[in-house]
């Protein structure tokens, strides 16, 4: 009973994620992104530039990304980033950048690696392991224990 809830949800969650975010904006041309997403030309290109900046040596990973250092990066201002992000998202910074984190965790999990879930969550940039287990919870309807072992009995790595 158990193992078909869990291949149901696993079912769910492979539908839902076919095209995850990371591979869409980065795969995207920008004709592609312009007729997909929401926002002006200039919002769009905010968030591209925000979403290469964040994927160029996993910079979303660094726990401590300061605010005003990746405003000065994209040549903007506070309010400018952040509307632009909900408009084009309809996420929060914080959120747009813990999705990253949420993928990367995913994919370490399905990885087999030998790290730890704590480690994980560490290597993705959270600095909380319950934020970290509460987020992958929400968003995979999971926790990371749970989807680690159901990667690992499913044989999907």
């Amino acid at each position: 009973m158990l193992t078909e809830e869990l291949q149901a949800i696993k079912r769910q969650y492979e539908q839902l994620t076919q095209s995850t975010e990371r591979q869409r904006l980065e795969n995207a041309s920008a004709n592609e992104a312009a007729l997909t997403l929401p926002g002006n030309e200039q919002q769009r290109k905010l968030v591209s530039k925000l979403n290469n900046y964040l994927l160029s040596n996993n910079n979303f990973t660094n726990p401590d990304i300061e605010r005003d250092s990746l405003i000065s990066e994209l040549a903007t201002n506070k309010t400018y980033l952040y509307d632009a992000i909900k408009i084009v998202t309809g996420k929060t910074l914080q959120e747009y950048i813990n999705s990253f984190r949420l993928e990367e965790a995913r994919r370490l999990l399905d990885s087999r690696s030998e790290y730890t879930i704590l480690s994980i969550a560490s290597a993705c940039g959270f600095n909380s392991y319950r934020t970290f287990q509460r987020l992958f919870r929400k968003k995979y309807r999971l926790s990371p224990g749970e989807y680690s072992k159901l990667a690992r009995t499913e044989g999907r790595v």
